[in-house]
């Protein structure tokens, strides 16, 4: 019990220094960016749009999930944001791979038993998968 508290003091003296270290870049997303100024998910689609990064694109969708957790085209245009920084990277059966993983993996991951699909799981899946990849093969 002892040690476990101790790594709780631990991680919590080791995060407030990291969260005041200057050496870590930090991202704040334009006002229109935050989810409480939005009053209609349809806002939310065009500032995820109007984004010029898969980067900005996953901030805002992962920001307004929980607000609107079953819609799909915020889904959608982050994913195409994030496809359009590293489509053009890869080979034809590389993006092959990836439409597999997106189509089949995320839906497969959150399949209930029962044949129950949790949609908002599989969207955010799919948006976390498209900023994987737009990492792993952005230029660099």
């Amino acid at each position: 019990m002892r040690a476990r508290g101790a790594f709780v003091v631990l991680c919590t003296l080791t995060g407030a220094a990291l969260a005041d270290s200057p050496s870590i870049p930090r991202w704040d997303p334009p006002a229109a960016a935050r989810c409480d100024d939005f009053d209609h998910p349809d806002r939310v689609v065009e500032a995820i749009g109007a984004t010029k990064s898969c980067r900005a694109a996953t901030e805002i969708y992962f920001r307004c999930e929980a607000r609107w957790d079953n819609n799909p085209d915020m889904e959608q245009i982050a994913v195409s944001r994030c496809e359009d920084d590293f489509q053009p990277r890869i080979s034809a059966a590389r993006y092959e791979r990836y439409e597999i993983l997106r189509d089949e993996a995320c839906v497969e991951r959150y399949q209930a038993k029962d044949m129950r699909i949790l949609w908002s799981a599989v969207r955010a899946c799919r948006v976390r998968l498209a900023r994987d990849w737009a990492k792993r093969y952005a230029k660099p």
